[in-house]
């Protein structure tokens, strides 16, 4: 009894850590994981749409800071991190508010909650996505 508690909290941070990481690759996720149920849905296998979905993952998230990168306009720039940011807020946005409302927390407490997790998510993939495409333009 006595290590199930450090057990209990180590695992519910890394639980943590990986929701925040899959949320700040929501686009790039997203992306893969469509393309690979289309690819499943018009009669492929489930490997052409492993491998597909893969491709697709790593296309968007490989092709998003480049064309950050190379934009000279800061709207189309501010376009580009928008379309990966806003998932990314999304995305923690209902997590949060699913996970609140299992903790039975409710009402205007439970949105307040998903909102800054919401909030918090979307300034750190906005901030990954940034840095990214700096050290692509720096290299």
């Amino acid at each position: 009894m006595i290590l199930a508690v450090p057990i209990l909290i180590a695992v519910t941070l890394f639980l943590g850590w990986l929701l925040v990481a899959l949320a700040i690759n929501a686009l790039p996720l997203f992306s893969g994981v469509s393309a690979g149920l289309l690819v499943i849905a018009r009669s492929g296998s489930i490997a052409e749409g492993l491998i597909a979905g893969a491709l697709v993952g790593i296309a968007v998230a490989t092709i998003g800071p480049v064309a950050f990168s190379r934009a000279r306009s800061p709207m189309l720039r501010l376009l580009v991190v928008f379309a990966f940011a806003g998932p990314a807020a999304t995305a923690a946005y209902h997590a949060a508010e699913g996970l609140f409302g299992h903790l039975s927390v409710h009402g205007g407490e439970r949105q307040a909650l998903a909102l800054a997790a919401a909030l918090l998510v979307g300034f750190a993939a906005w901030r990954r996505f940034t840095d990214r495409a700096d050290r692509l333009r720096a290299g």
